[in-house]
């Protein structure tokens, strides 16, 4: 694109049409008929609960914990073992046990423990009664059948219920070990009873508490012993997990080139201003004595998770002997920084910085850290820069290339599950912000007043695997990258993450290379980068969303992988006595800085769009390379799911053209409310919005049929659901889903309506069918799971010259099934991204839709039907 073709992109102003809203639901599968004797099963049951109520009766104070076991293959009910109302019996943990015959699917037992408090032991005991009465009188219809008949078993709950990592993960050796502990909520009783079990029994802890809306984790060391032991825990106790490690960080190569480089860019160097976007660098420090970064990172930028620690380890500035041996945040700062610093330094033109640097230590000096929080570490962290004299004054991208890849050979791993790390970044990028209770910095929560909401953009390497790695088989990398997962918390919703592709495949020409081969083609995923082939795609977000140059390995004849020399990305170094001031890096590390120089570029040009339209932007701007498309014919969702929607452009991102306008349209919809139209006031989906969008009808009619390609990204945060309570319902983990559709060719808008909304009517609205084979990406991202969505339509011009409206409906989250954590009636953020483009260059697309875009009203809200 010549600099004269660059066009900014056109920021709709008309807002949407909104109208009441209901899904139209299609037929449910019927529960299989129950095989058994219902009259013995009932009364099996019944004593197995009385009895589990017994075990407990002399050393239970305060109440029962108890487990239900369902039969396989069947999911339990999870909400009718629940009162919600007067303090009765709580779900506590619930969890699948993986099928010993399959390797993938999620088809064993079903487990949940609940918490029943003293008085209210009745709740279940009346449920189990009625089915058994109804049972012994032959009753056609049985109360409460959906739940009893899927239990298969009750029985005395253990510490080992409420595990809900990987079962062979679980410390049975009984000494001391470090755990993920999950409380029920994060009110100031519950938390101090636990600290009083703490210090009763002198445990070490990571000192801190961070509290979500209806839980609080804390890392504890204990033994299995003290945990089964302590009474007064039955209560407050609702889930146990293994501590998260931190990722190993890349070591240094050998610098490239000297002072006079340096020197060369600074001549031409123009910084930003004082109040300019920033890159804040979550890592493990930053040398801002650098020249290439002095003058871009103020020194008051420079700080630390732990501000006025007296701990020498978590000072926010790298001391002399530490900056040799951590130098992974200062070579992220120079991509960060210059995006293309390779470019900057052999160039001979101007140098343009339209952003800055900020850095926040989230990782200590030196030394064997113990167990930290990084859930608690990473909210601190934005804590401490947002309240620094940086403040909130102008637009910030968090950026982190710190992940887990822990992961036992023999062990099964938890694919795509939110972790407390990864719920936190989701709670953070939705706007929640950190507060210590009674301004005591070990009990922190995540507020939910809306009027300290923060929405912030995350983006997160997807993570490394370690290519000297006894198993690595480097001859198949996919093979590797398809069945190593994300790292934590790169699984993160409201994330953007960033996976690497080989950007270089010259293997040097140096006898000793003799018999090497580059490990990825051109343009292919980089052999170590971590992929979500292995999540399941009904539950987690397709990851990583982009992928970004991240140099190449080559490999033996004998399969062992070795990084390819000058294929690396040019960036900063610490500078010491007797050092240069570049070196290279690799891997999804230096991918990610790339991506968020990109991010704060688009936060300069446009700076009051919100980090949900950043990211949808850049995700927008990706395009997959020659070598990825000859994947995706032969497994879309496989390569979606390896290459996220391919490599983003900081020139697609920042401008369009005449011939493929891009169209950004920010609004806000209402998922839930109190329905009044019924007789309980049913909680229920609210609204849907309709966007019609200022389309050139005369301008693709005259094109006929000419191909045209047309691209939506729909893009919005949401509110996690941290606990393994389950995964549905009321324990959904996203607090509620949006999706759009398009209209289709000869569809009207009446007709697209009743399409999708239930409370409109059918009659005499038959729709068109939906022209699947025009769809390049549809089905496949559109509707799985996530925060982000995407859609690409390629066809004659004439298909889609009258079919400019895009409606946005709610899916349903845990706020639906919740109402009193309900936040809708605020409404929710979202941006739409729409991008319509020719390949005839001497077509203009652009100055029609802008035309059209001017002459409407910015308060203009309503379309007639």
């Amino acid at each position: 694109m010549s600099e004269k073709a660059y066009k900014d992109h056109i920021i709709v102003h008309a807002l949407p049409s909104s109208e009441e809203f209901s899904p139209r639901v299609g037929g449910g599968n019927k529960r299989s008929p129950f095989q058994g004797n219902r009259l013995l099963h009932g009364k099996r049951l019944t004593d197995e609960y009385e009895s589990a109520i017994e075990q407990q009766r002399n050393h239970a104070d305060s109440g029962y914990r108890i487990t239900f076991s369902s039969f396989p293959g069947e999911d339990l009910p999870l909400t009718s073992l629940e009162k919600n109302s007067d303090g009765g019996p709580h779900l506590l943990s619930s969890y699948k046990e993986k099928n010993e015959d399959s390797d993938v699917d999620f088809t064993g037992t079903m487990r949940a423990t609940i918490y029943v408090p003293k008085g209210h032991k009745e709740y279940i005991e009346k449920k189990l009664q009625r089915y058994t009465q109804d049972a012994a009188d032959k009753k056609d219809k049985l109360r409460n059948s959906q739940l009893i008949e899927s239990i298969s078993v009750i029985r005395t709950a253990t510490v080992r219920d409420l595990w809900t990592d990987a079962a062979e993960e679980f410390p049975t050796d009984g000494k001391e070990h470090w755990w993920e502990v999950w409380l029920v909520d994060s009110r100031k009783t519950t938390l101090t009873c636990f600290q009083n079990f703490v210090e009763k029994n002198h445990l070490q802890t990571s000192g801190q508490y961070l509290g979500f809306s209806d839980c609080s984790v804390i890392l504890v060391k204990a033994t299995i012993n003290q945990f089964e032991e302590e009474d007064n825990l039955l209560g407050i106790l609702a889930e146990l997990r293994s501590p998260h490690d931190t990722a190993k960080f890349i070591e240094n190569l050998t610098p490239s080139e000297q002072r006079k480089w340096v020197d060369d860019v600074l001549s031409r160097l123009t910084l930003a201003g004082k109040n300019s976007p920033t890159v804040c660098i979550l890592d493990g420090g930053v040398q801002r004595e650098h020249p290439l970064l002095v003058d871009s990172l103020s020194k008051d930028a420079v700080l630390s998770a732990r501000p006025g620690s007296s701990d020498q380890r978590w000072l926010p500035d790298p001391p002399y002997i530490a900056i040799r041996k951590n130098a992974h945040g200062t070579e992220m700062a120079g991509l960060a920084l210059y995006g293309n610093l390779d470019q900057a330094v052999q160039s001979d033109g101007p140098v343009r910085l339209n952003h800055r640097l900020e850095s926040v230590r989230i990782l200590p000096i030196q030394g064997v850290n113990d167990p930290s929080h990084y859930a608690s570490i990473t909210a601190s962290a934005t804590k401490a820069i947002e309240e620094s004299p940086q403040g909130n004054t102008h637009p910030r991208t968090y950026m982190m290339a710190v992940t887990s890849d822990k992961r036992d050979d023999d062990s099964e791993y938890s694919e795509g599950r939110p972790t407390s790390w990864s719920s936190a970044i989701d709670a953070l990028s939705f706007g929640r912000s950190i507060e210590y209770q009674d301004n005591d910095e070990h009990f922190a929560i995540l507020t939910r007043d809306s009027n300290k909401k923060v929405p912030r953009l995350f983006i997160i390497s997807a993570g490394n695997i370690d290519p000297q790695n006894k198993n690595y088989d480097g001859i198949n990398p996919h093979d590797e990258s398809d069945t190593e997962p994300i790292g934590d918390p790169a699984q993160a919703w409201n994330a953007l993450t960033v996976g690497a592709y080989a950007s270089d495949d010259k293997i040097p020409s140096e006898p000793s290379y003799e018999g090497y081969s580059p490990a990825s083609k051109y343009g292919d995923l980089l052999a170590t980068s971590r992929t979500s082939v292995m999540f399941d795609g009904s539950c987690w977000p397709v990851k990583p969303d982009v992928v970004a140059p991240g140099g190449n390995y080559m490999t033996s004849s004998t399969g062992t992988l070795d990084f390819i020399p000058g294929s690396g990305i040019l960036t900063t170094k610490p500078v010491y006595a007797g050092s240069g001031f570049f070196t290279l890096t690799k891997d999804t590390s230096a991918a990610t800085a790339q991506v968020a120089a990109i991010a704060a570029s688009i936060q300069a040009k446009y700076p009051h769009l919100r980090p949900e339209t950043v990211r949808a932007l850049i995700v927008h701007s990706a395009e997959w390379t020659d070598e990825m498309r000859k994947q995706f014919n032969e497994d879309a969702e496989t390569c979606l799911r390896r290459y996220g929607m391919g490599v983003p452009s900081a020139e697609r991102a920042l401008y369009c053209a005449s011939n493929s306008p891009t169209l950004i349209a920010e609004s806000k919809i209402s998922p839930f409310w109190d329905d009044p139209k019924t007789d309980n006031h049913n909680h229920t989906s609210h609204e849907m919005n309709i966007h019609q969008l200022p389309w050139p009808e005369e301008v693709l009619e005259s094109l006929g049929n000419s191909i045209v390609r047309l691209r939506l990204t729909l893009s919005y945060f949401i509110e996690p659901n941290p606990s393994r309570r389950g995964w549905k319902g009321r324990y959904a983990y996203p607090s509620f889903g949006l999706r759009f559709a398009l209209q289709r060719r000869n569809e009207t808008i009446n007709q697209l309506r009743s399409r999708l909304n239930g409370k409109v009517s059918n009659s005499g609205n038959r729709t068109a069918r939906r022209a699947k084979e025009h769809f390049i990406l549809s089905d496949k991202q559109e509707h799985a799971p996530g925060s982000i969505h995407s859609c690409i339509w390629e066809g004659p011009a004439i298909d889609i010259a009258h079919a400019n409206a895009v409606a946005i409906y709610p899916t349903t989250g845990w706020w639906k099934e919740r109402p009193q954590f309900d936040q809708s009636q605020e409404g929710v953020n979202y941006s739409l991204i729409m991008s319509l483009q020719t390949a005839a260059t001497d077509v203009d697309l652009w100055t029609p839709i802008n035309n059209a875009n001017k002459i409407i009203s910015p308060v203009t809200s309503s379309i007639e039907w």
